[in-house]
């Protein structure tokens, strides 16, 4: 079985009959069975794919990086403050305190949290002494130097990597990041050199619900989500300078006329002007269609006409990297009040190169928004629970052991335990053996059958379900688990019918679970919530089993929205989008228009929101229905979680009681 690399990249189910044109994305986890009888892959592909010594799925790595070759990257001092930062975040964005809505300036955050002056003067000493060209922006240090120079400076060998799925080329640092004891004392982060871009993949149809009364998705406009969620009551003034703005990571680009197109079909109420996108950031404007970008824009500014919107186009180059430099640049002053992201990575972080360190460095800058009051909703995933029973996870392999008994199927090379144990994944192998060598690639022996495991000497790896019961994980995206952001589920009309109930999404499973990355010492407003659903966990269906999961991680998502049967107007057509990158877009547009009215009343912006959604639980609809064991377009998962009464990972609080939540607003 292979597991494929799950990425939210970004959230996309098509409805039945609807066209999706070719490379946009899907993202799911699962296991794709392929009987030895049936491969027709030749031993060189599977070679190409998986025998480099690599843990980045779908990546080959191949000739050392010509000497030569600039490499730009940041190293960043390790930043003080922190701990007092997320508590001064939490405080004015806690109903009650007497800090709410007292939000710090970015100047502020930048003064609380800067590296100190001799970490920094360490830090730049190093790179002057290997003559890196660097200039720095806040923490970190932006380098551009020779792949000879960054070698040197890392003690690294760095080799080109290729991507055949896309012929995407990045030159990536082997092994660990060495760097002088008192440098590394003084340095946070090393980004750039080991992280890449989001896989491209294939866009799944989506099959039809299979319940009884199921069948199409309900067609969603933002007239749908106004009635559904009684959305009514605020007057947005157009001449505000409160922006709020979506964020694209792929190289996704929106075209204006489907933008004018969607709010002359579907937005009744527009004034002049309404559909026009009042800066686009990062890149200049580029016509371009991609259904994600075009979903991301007509939701968020068709959930709150009037409220400008910004369009902002990241570079797709490493997608830690990436939300690094974005987060950096949201922290200033102007910038826009509400942002939606529909892009996340549902696995594990190692798979994109993502290290706890870039985690962190990202991390905190979540918490630097929040403290300066800005939103963020960020798409919970589309991969249910995420639910995989991983055999080449590192627990699962047993160094100093080999299989006693079995029927070789392949004998071939590879680089290390993972790549020989991804092969025999891949092609269903009961079990393998991998033996190092002095130099170069080891050897991978893979079994269709295998019973039992042997002493064998240190250089001896095995593994594989036919000799170790591997462990379940379950994987809730990133950076959507972040405790600083609003996570956004995805549910449906039951029986598809338009103003009736709704349940979780079933098209596809809306992503949620508890994170291994980040407890809940800073998420402590859903600390009873969590709880509630945790002690009902043995009652609930396909509950998964004790250990498996971390009882006490942050818990996702926060709340949801319709996620089925979006109406997109993309390249002239319209197409039928799910996904909680439908969702999320449009919860963004009402958190916008909370901002609207309570700017009208004289009050300071919305800000951070989980204080406050956990708080006002009642001005959410209680979904009870559906479960997130479900794949995306592979059927269900064995383990998974069920909505139930309160909080769940599958639909979080719920979904939005908009006359409430304006009520609860002003009067906060």
């Amino acid at each position: 079985a292979f597991r494929a690399p799950s990425a939210l990249c970004p959230s996309l189910t098509v409805s039945p009959g609807w066209r999706l044109p070719s490379g946009a994305c899907n993202c799911c986890v699962r296991r794709r069975h392929h009987r030895f009888s049936t491969m027709k892959l030749s031993l060189s592909f599977v070679f190409f794919v998986f025998s480099a010594a690599t843990a980045l799925p779908g990546w080959r790595r191949a000739a050392r990086a010509p000497a030569a070759e600039k490499l730009s990257f940041k190293v960043c001092a390790k930043q003080q403050n922190l701990d007092a930062l997320k508590r001064k975040a939490l405080d004015v964005s806690t109903p009650g305190s007497a800090a709410y809505g007292q939000y710090l300036s970015v100047e502020a955050v930048d003064e609380l949290t800067a590296p100190a002056p001799e970490d920094l003067a360490t830090v730049e000493a190093w790179l002057r002494a290997h003559d890196v060209s660097f200039s720095r922006n806040r923490a970190c240090f932006e380098a551009t130097a020779s792949a000879d120079v960054v070698s040197k400076l890392f003690s690294a060998e760095l080799h080109v990597h290729e991507r055949a799925a896309d012929k995407r080329r990045k030159v990536l640092a082997a092994g660990e990041l060495a760097m002088p004891p008192r440098v590394a004392a003084a340095v946070e982060s090393v980004i750039g050199l080991k992280g890449v871009p989001l896989p491209p993949r294939k866009v799944l149809k989506s099959p039809k619900n299979d319940d009884d009364e199921g069948g199409d998705p309900a067609a969603v406009t933002p007239t749908v989500l106004a009635q559904t969620y009684k959305v009514s009551g605020v007057d947005v003034n157009r001449s505000s300078g409160i922006h709020q703005a979506v964020a694209e990571f792929q190289g996704e680009y929106m075209r204006k006329s489907d933008l004018t197109d969607f709010f002359k079909a579907e937005v009744p109420d527009m004034q002049t002007g309404d559909d026009e996108v009042a800066a686009f950031v990062g890149a200049n404007y580029t016509e371009g269609s991609g259904v994600e970008a075009a979903l991301d824009i007509e939701f968020i500014m068709g959930a709150a006409p009037g409220v400008k919107t910004e369009f902002w186009e990241w570079p797709d180059m490493d997608f830690c990297q990436d939300l690094q430099g974005f987060t950096d640049a949201l922290l200033k002053d102007g910038a826009p009040a509400v942002m939606s992201i529909s892009y996340g990575w549902q696995g594990d972080l190692s798979e994109v190169g993502c290290d706890a360190g870039v985690q962190a460095t990202v991390d905190a800058n979540w918490a630097k928004l929040a403290a300066a009051g800005r939103s963020v909703m960020i798409s919970s995933g589309d991969s249910g629970s995420a639910c995989a029973s991983d055999n080449c996870n590192a627990k699962n392999q047993r160094p100093g052991k080999k299989v006693l008994f079995g029927k070789v199927a392949m004998n071939t090379t590879a680089g290390s335990a993972d790549g020989c144990c991804q092969t025999s994944d891949m092609l269903d192998g009961a079990a393998f053996t991998w033996t190092s060598a002095p130099v170069g690639y080891g050897q991978c022996v893979i079994y269709s059958s295998a019973k039992g495991l042997g002493r064998a000497d240190a250089n001896t790896t095995s593994g594989g379900p036919a000799v170790v019961e591997a462990d379940y994980t379950f994987y809730p995206s990133w950076p959507a688990s972040s405790p600083w952001v609003t996570a956004v589920g995805a549910t449906r009309f039951v029986g598809q019918k338009v103003g009736g109930e709704e349940m979780a999404s079933d098209q596809f499973g809306s992503g949620g679970g508890f994170s291994a990355e980040w407890d809940r010492s800073n998420a402590t407003w859903q600390e009873d919530a969590v709880q509630a659903y945790l002690a009902q966990g043995s009652t609930l269906d396909k509950f998964p089993p004790d250990g498996s999961f971390p009882v006490g991680g942050r818990g996702t998502p926060d709340v949801s929205a319709l996620g089925e049967g979006y109406q997109v107007y993309e390249n002239g057509d319209v197409t039928s989008v799910g996904g909680t990158s439908a969702s999320s877009p449009a919860f963004a547009g009402f958190v916008s228009l909370l901002n609207e009215a309570r700017i009208a009343a004289g009050k300071p912006l919305m800000g951070f929101l989980n204080p406050f959604l956990y708080a006002n639980a009642d001005a959410f609809f209680d979904v009870v229905k559906g479960t997130n064991a479900i794949g995306r377009g592979t059927g269900p998962l064995e383990y998974g979680f069920a909505a139930a009464p309160g909080w769940d990972p599958a639909t979080g609080l719920g979904t939005p009681l908009f006359d409430k939540l304006l009520d609860a607003a002003l009067a906060a």
